[in-house]
């Protein structure tokens, strides 16, 4: 015979099951409904809660967008930006146009990647990606690199090449990085190279 706690579980997850995600649970109500011990109640309104958290979190376009328009006009520099969701990357700077592209999408998929090392909020790493893509507008500001090598270099040149960009983006964006957050951004390097070595 199933004991009253066990039954009033298992009603429970029924219950709980075919209520869609969304739907805003009151717990009040449901511990009316069902002589919950205290300690099983806390736990479903610590998960539920847990459950808006995730939610929370997601970034979305204007969010991006929103940082990404503060941190050019903090720093005054002209570049445009936009939103592409057919880039295979969190970020993306395009030095013909000079457009820094992003993909939310890629951005939070990034981000779930990483935080557990890095430990800030979405707000942050978002402005660290982002500060290693104004570091490729400052490389070819400061540096005329020959593109035409990467079109119709041989593949050593085109590798060299391309890693001088990217170390050199690297350096140059941490120059705009602030104080509080370069320890994270040197973080955020190394995992990054992790990744592009794990694809």
């Amino acid at each position: 015979m199933i004991g009253i706690p066990r039954l009033t579980l298992m009603v429970y997850r029924i219950f709980i099951q075919i209520l869609p995600v969304s739907n805003q649970l009151d717990l009040f109500h449901l511990k009316s409904l069902f002589p919950f011990p205290a300690c099983l109640y806390n736990q479903v309104k610590e998960t539920k809660q847990n459950e808006r958290n995730v939610i929370d979190k997601v970034l979305y376009i204007w969010d991006i967008e929103k940082i990404i328009k503060n941190t050019l006009a903090e720093h005054r520099l002209n570049i445009n930006y936009e939103f592409n969701n057919k880039l295979n990357a969190p970020m993306n700077y395009n030095v013909s146009t000079n457009t820094i592209k992003f993909n939310y999408l890629q951005v939070n998929g990034y981000i779930a990647k990483i935080n557990f090392k890095i430990r800030e909020t979405e707000e942050n790493i978002v402005k660290l990606l982002l500060y290693h893509e104004i570091g490729y507008y400052l490389d070819f500001k400061k540096n005329k690199h020959d593109i035409r090598t990467l079109m119709y270099g041989e593949d050593e040149e085109i590798e060299q090449l391309m890693s001088e960009i990217e170390r050199n983006s690297w350096e140059y964006g941490r120059i705009l990085v602030p104080d509080h957050l370069v320890n994270a951004y040197d973080q955020v390097r190394e995992l990054d190279k992790l990744l592009l070595k794990s694809r």
